[in-house]
């Protein structure tokens, strides 16, 4: 497999709210790929299952592009910060 086939891994911050207020946050490295998207969409669902959202901040380009190709970007992007 040649190095552009593998995907680079950037790092993304990740905020969870519960009612619209921050109840946590942390750094996540993840690569720009589909297998990123079922897993940001898994922790979502993980997430909605005890009452609360989460948003990222600080999405690389790359990844926003992916978000924004599978129509995800308006669930997780947060432009607020």
């Amino acid at each position: 497999m040649s190095s552009s086939a593998i995907a680079r891994h950037t790092s993304v911050r990740v905020v969870l709210l519960h009612c619209g207020v921050d109840v946590g946050s942390w750094s996540i490295d993840i690569p720009a790929d589909l297998r990123a998207v079922d897993v940001l969409a898994r922790m979502q669902l993980c997430a909605h299952r005890v009452g609360c959202t989460f948003a990222l901040r600080d999405v690389p380009p790359d990844l926003r592009r992916l978000l924004d190709l599978v129509g995800m970007s308006d669930v997780f992007v947060d432009e607020l910060w």
